[in-house]
C-alpha cells in the first residue's frame, strides 16, 4: 500500500491546480481567437462615415463571395424628411424613420450609402441594419451597425 505523506499531497494539489488553470487559460484563449476570427471574416460589415448633421453616411464592403442579394435598413428619427438619398433608396418612410434599400447583383467591395436630411439629427438617434443569406452555409445573417 502507497501513503502519501502531507508534504506529496500538497506538491500534487498544487500541480492539479496549475494544470487546471493552465487548461483553463488555454480555453479562454481559444474562444477569444475564434471570437476575433469571426469578426475579421464577416462576408459583409459597415461603418458610419458620418452619423450626425444633415448628412449621414454609411459605408458597406462585401466579402468574397458576396451573397446575391443584401438589404440595408437606415433608422433615424421619425418625422425628419428626406432630401435625397445616394444611390436612390426602394423605401423611404419618414414617419417611421425607415430608409431602405435592396442591393441586388451584388459585387465585392465597398459601396457608401448617403442620405441628406432637412434638419441636423445627433449620432446617438441613428443605426442601420444590414441583412442577407450567407451563400456558403445559406444561413440568414442580420447585422446592427451603430456610430
Amino acid at each position: 500500500m502507497l501513503t502519501l505523506n502531507r508534504k506529496s499531497r500538497g506538491s500534487q494539489d498544487f500541480h492539479r491546480n496549475r494544470f487546471l488553470l493552465l487548461y483553463f487559460c488555454a480555453i479562454v484563449l481559444l474562444l477569444l481567437t475564434n471570437s476575433e476570427e469571426a469578426k475579421a471574416g464577416e462576408l459583409v460589415h459597415g461603418k458610419f462615415l458620418s452619423s450626425s448633421g444633415k448628412l449621414i453616411q454609411l459605408q458597406i464592403t462585401t466579402g468574397t463571395p458576396p451573397p446575391s442579394h443584401i438589404i440595408v435598413s437606415l433608422e433615424i428619427p421619425p418625422g425628419v424628411e428626406v432630401n435625397r438619398t445616394q444611390p436612390d433608396a426602394q423605401k423611404i418612410r419618414i414617419k417611421k424613420g425607415k430608409i431602405k434599400w435592396l442591393l441586388k447583383n451584388v459585387q465585392s467591395g465597398s459601396q457608401t450609402f448617403s442620405v441628406e436630411l432637412s434638419k441636423a439629427i445627433k449620432p446617438s438617434v441613428s443605426f442601420a441594419i444590414v441583412r442577407y443569406r450567407d451563400p456558403a452555409t445559406g444561413n440568414y445573417i442580420k447585422t446592427l451597425i451603430t456610430p
